[in-house]
C-alpha cells in the first residue's frame, strides 16, 4: 500500500478527476474488507459493506482534510458501518433466525475461513483481533498499523504480541476440545 499515491490520487479526485477514484480503491479495498470482515465475520455482507464504505467516502470527499490520514478515515467508516450492521442483526432476531442459525451446515464445517475467524472473536477482542488482521492478511508493517489506528507502536506491539499468546493458548483448548 502506497500512501503517497493514495493522497495524491486523493487530491486529483477532490479536484474533479474522477478516475483518481480506481487508484484509492485498488491501493485500500483489501485492508477496508478484511477491517469489514474482522468485526462481521460474513463475507457476503462484507462485500456489501466495503461498497457502502466507499460510497460514504466519495459522499463526504470535501470534508476530507488531506493533512489527516485517508487511510484510517476509510477504516473508521468501515469500523462504523460494520458496527451499525451488527447492531441492525440483532434488532431483526426471530425465532426463525435462531433455529436456522442452530443447524449447523456442510458448508460452514469446510469452510475453514469461517471458522478460524470465528474462533479468533471467541479469543480476541476486536481490536486484538484488528491488528492481527491487519498484519497477518494485509502485510503491514507494526508501524503502518500504528500510523493507520492513530495509536504509539509500543501499543501496537504489545497488543499484537499479547495477541499472539493468546490466540497459541485458545487454539490449543479448541484443538483438545474438538
Amino acid at each position: 500500500m502506497n500512501e503517497s499515491l493514495i493522497i495524491d490520487a486523493l487530491k486529483k479526485l477532490k479536484e474533479g478527476n474522477l478516475q483518481s477514484f480506481n487508484i484509492i480503491y485498488e491501493e485500500t479495498k483489501k485492508i477496508v474488507f478484511y477491517n469489514i470482515v474482522s468485526i462481521i465475520y460474513d463475507y457476503d455482507l462484507a462485500e456489501d459493506l466495503l461498497q457502502e464504505t466507499y460510497i460514504n467516502f466519495l459522499n463526504s470527499l470535501r470534508n476530507i482534510n488531506l493533512s489527516h490520514n485517508p487511510i484510517g478515515y476509510l477504516l473508521k467508516i468501515s469500523k462504523n458501518l460494520s458496527l451499525n450492521e451488527l447492531k441492525k442483526q440483532k434488532k431483526q432476531v426471530s425465532l426463525d433466525e435462531i433455529t436456522e442459525n442452530t443447524i449447523v451446515h456442510e458448508k460452514e464445517i469446510y469452510d475453514g475461513k469461517s471458522i478460524l475467524l470465528e474462533k479468533f472473536s471467541k479469543i480476541l477482542n476486536s481490536k486484538e483481533r484488528q491488528i492481527v488482521i491487519l498484519h497477518v492478511l494485509n502485510d503491514l508493517t507494526f508501524e503502518e498499523i500504528a500510523k493507520l489506528l492513530s495509536r504509539p507502536l509500543g501499543t501496537i506491539l504489545w497488543s499484537y504480541n499479547n495477541s499472539i499468546k493468546k490466540l497459541r493458548k485458545g487454539l490449543k483448548i479448541y484443538e483438545k476440545i474438538s
